[in-house]
């Protein structure tokens, strides 16, 4: 059996980390990064026929539907009238209410007389959060 002086390992170690180290690594280039290359969404993926299945097979997690536009008409349908929740810790009122094709959240807090501090409405034009859709 050799024995190695700890001084040998180390000076080897060394050695080949440097080596190592000093060598030129290689850029990666993504093509999908590059100027001029546009967005072009899910639905060249799965119209394309190249990816049908698993663009049909991931819209069905929760995951592949974890965003999507606030008005579209499932979404629209949870909201049939005012929806208030009132958030403690934030002190806080948030609604939620439809106006035709559209949802819009307004956010506001009451003083000790029950006035209105401030209030912020906008119009919700996506919604977030992960459920099971209906099957394509």
């Amino acid at each position: 059996m050799v024995k190695i002086s700890r001084l040998a390992l180390i000076a080897f170690l060394l050695g080949g980390s440097l080596l190592a180290w000093g060598k030129r690594q290689k850029t990666i280039k993504y093509r999908n990064t590059a100027s001029g290359v546009a967005y072009t969404g899910s639905k060249s993926c799965a119209g394309s026929g190249c990816h049908e299945e698993i663009c049909r097979n991931y819209y069905r997690t929760p995951h592949g539907n974890s965003m999507g536009p606030a008005n579209a008409p499932s979404e629209l349908a949870k909201v049939p009238d005012r929806i208030k929740v009132y958030a403690k810790k934030q002190d806080r009122y948030f609604e939620v209410v439809r106006e035709g094709p559209d949802l819009y959240q307004t956010q506001y807090q009451l003083d000790e007389s029950g006035n209105k501090v401030f209030a912020s409405t906008h119009k919700l034009e996506y919604r977030i959060g992960g459920h099971l859709a209906a099957p394509m």
